[in-house]
């Protein structure tokens, strides 16, 4: 069989080589290059398939194509960003006063909007169901109308509205701290004169109580105009005669302006026993009035330790308080709550509301979706743990984001276990104290417990229904008084603010900010300089002792120069370090539509306007990036350029 074989070989090996011969020198020539050519090519295409299959993809997840479009507007493309790499990335976010923050809220609140007005599929829980039908009925107009019948029932049993009755109201049946305990066990709004709430103590991780100034409404001088004939209005439609009502809440405004000045003149608030409180202003009766505002959840004694504002300011308050008459007392008791009750009111109220603050320039949506925020807000709150929002948070642990940003938190935490371990800045005993609190610090996304809310379904009216909720609401946050372990790390979704507690050594991120779907340059520049942002001051600018070395104050003269806050030095690092932590250990990420840019690079971009979100000061981003020794050469910075000079600064 072999020689058969062999045979045959040979003789085709003869016929090819008498073919070969007979061809003329031409044609051999001609056969020699087409081959030559058809090797090249095969190599070319060899080359470019797998320079292809290796090449940089392109993400086009939605919030990937919003990214693209969002640096693609906020960067300047007319600026080096080797030139001046503030004006490249933050000129124009200065411009769009924030909207960059704007916009993430705006999302986030768009999907749990949706939630409450997606079609029920009959899986939803009774409090889902609950918040779906609280959101459902404020956006209704016929049910605002019976929430204005109703709310004139209540102010009946409250004694009746001074500006709506006239000459009708009697000052004898009105003692403010009556009308403060009516209204709480009413579940209306109760803290307009005092803010009674329960917080943990800033010596312990235990809640106690707050005895606090109020939050009062700002209103410019340019406006105070536009706002009394807003509050005139109201009052008109509350049955007030229009002489009666203008007399009326102008001196309301004038009580609004004398409130607002005082709450701003002292930030001190101290500890104090009950007993010495009593003593110094016995004008109220305070274990009653508080105990009061306590039932059915908890009570205090006599000795029970509060937090208070100064006794300078209540010692203020008592006096504007005993100097202002009854009548506008109870006019601006009322007025705080028929205000904040507007958006689901008649339309003629929400119509005033919106006019008003659409003139001033306060809300800049249309109408329409200011009055879907605010009902969503106004059912939310009926809620200890929004069920909307415990649904949105479900998708994203389902999503893996919950695993990713705390993943994200722990490698800035790392890259600032790096830097303290290298740095000569930072003393020996500030470092050794800061480590160990970067050791035990517990880092968690924000949650929210479907166990806080224990109301039912109830059946009546929005209004009696949502005060119901109210009520058991704030019965729910006084009972935090007797839980010595349980602290709530409830923050809005559609934020991204990062929090760090003290009392716990906690760090709490903000998962509705985090996106499963883009690369993670984009978190880490972002988001990650916010956490690291909160974390570096969090640890070095609340140390009891200068953290600062003799080597600090030497090697940082050229940042003092350029007027720059160490601590925010130190905070945008990190976060390009955490991002290095993570590329080492991952593949090449895929690219953003229509950039040009790196991931290092759009690191840089998303690290900058994510910090220009926070403050926006040029010297820090400047000082940073051209003293950074990666920043030039992730741009390609020319030495000598602005953000590659000659001399640069020590940064660590």
């Amino acid at each position: 069989m072999d020689d058969i074989t062999s045979e045959l070989l040979n003789s085709k090996r003869k016929k090819l080589k008498k073919w070969w011969e007979q061809l003329s020198h031409l044609e051999q020539n001609l056969i020699i290059s087409l081959v030559i050519i058809g090797t090249v090519l095969l190599f070319i295409i060899l080359v470019l398939i797998i320079r292809g299959a290796t090449s940089s993809k392109i993400c086009t997840t939605r919030h990937c194509l919003l990214a693209a479009s969002e640096i693609a507007t906020l960067t300047d493309p007319t600026i080096d960003p080797c030139h001046d790499f503030y004006q490249f990335t933050c000129r124009k976010l200065s411009e769009l006063d924030n909207k960059k923050v704007q916009i993430t809220a705006e999302q986030i609140e768009d999907k749990l909007i949706d939630i409450l007005l997606a079609p029920n599929n009959g899986d939803e829980g009774d409090q889902l169901m609950e918040h779906k039908q609280l959101f459902g009925m404020c956006l209704n107009q016929s049910v605002g109308e019976e929430s204005f019948r109703e709310i004139n029932a209540i102010m009946g049993d409250l004694h009746g509205w001074p500006v709506a009755l006239g000459y009708e109201w009697k000052a004898g049946s009105f003692e403010w701290k009556n009308m403060i305990k009516e209204l709480r066990s009413k579940g209306l709004p109760y803290n307009m004169l005092l803010s009674i709430s329960v917080a943990p103590s800033p010596t312990d991780q235990t809640f106690m109580l707050h005895i606090q100034k109020p939050e009062v409404a700002k209103i410019p001088q340019q406006y105070r105009y536009d706002y009394r004939k807003f509050m005139q209005e109201v009052a008109i439609a509350f049955g007030a005669e229009r002489s009666r009502a203008l007399n009326d809440m102008k001196r309301v405004l004038d009580f609004i302006i004398e409130m607002g000045k005082l709450t701003d003149k002292s930030k001190k608030y101290e500890k104090h026993r009950l007993i010495d409180i009593q003593r110094y202003f016995g004008e109220v009766d305070w274990v009653n009035f508080l105990n009061d505002i306590l039932q059915p959840s908890a009570s205090v004694t006599i000795d029970d330790y509060v937090i208070t504002p100064g006794h300078k300011y209540l010692h203020e308050f008592f006096t504007l308080l005993n100097r202002t008459p009854k009548r506008i007392q109870a006019n601006y008791i009322l007025w705080v709550v028929v205000e904040q009750y507007l958006p689901f009111l008649s339309e003629r109220l929400r119509v005033l509301q919106s006019n008003y603050a659409h003139l001033t320039g306060s809300v800049k949506l249309s109408p329409e979706r200011w009055h879907l925020q605010q009902c969503y807000s106004i059912a939310s709150s009926a809620f200890v743990s929004p069920p909307a929002e415990i649904l949105f948070l479900k998708r994203h642990q389902r999503e893996g984001k919950a695993n990713g940003i705390v993943q994200l938190a722990q490698n800035v935490r790392k890259a600032f276990v790096i830097f303290l371990k290298e740095t000569r800045w930072i003393t020996n005993d500030s470092k050794l104290k800061i480590l160990s609190k970067l050791e035990d610090l517990a880092i968690m996304e924000a949650s929210l417990n479907e166990e806080d809310d224990k109301t039912p379904s109830t059946e009546g009216g929005f209004l009696h229904r949502y005060l119901i909720h109210i009520r058991d609401r704030i019965n729910f946050e006084y009972k935090r008084m007797l839980d010595e372990t349980k602290q709530a790390h409830y923050h809005p979704l559609y934020t991204l603010e990062v929090t760090y507690l003290q009392e716990t050594n906690t760090l709490v991120l903000p998962i509705g900010s985090y996106f499963a779907d883009v690369p993670f340059y984009l978190n880490y520049g972002e988001l990650g300089s916010i956490i690291s942002h909160t974390l570096t001051h969090a640890m070095l600018a609340n140390e009891d002792e200068q953290p600062w070395t003799a080597n600090y104050n030497e090697s940082s003269k050229c940042v003092k120069h350029q007027n720059t806050d160490p601590v925010d030095l130190i905070g945008i690092q990190l976060a390009y370090a955490a991002y290095q932590i993570w590329v080492y250990n991952h593949d090449d990420e895929d690219q953003l539509i229509g950039l040009q840019h790196t991931p290092n690079q759009l690191a840089w971009i998303a690290s900058a306007l994510g910090y220009c979100s926070l403050i926006r000061d040029q010297s820090t981003i400047n000082t940073i990036t051209k003293n950074h020794p990666n920043f030039h050469r992730d741009f390609e910075c020319p030495w000598g350029s602005p953000m590659n000079p000659l001399q640069k600064c020590t940064l660590i």
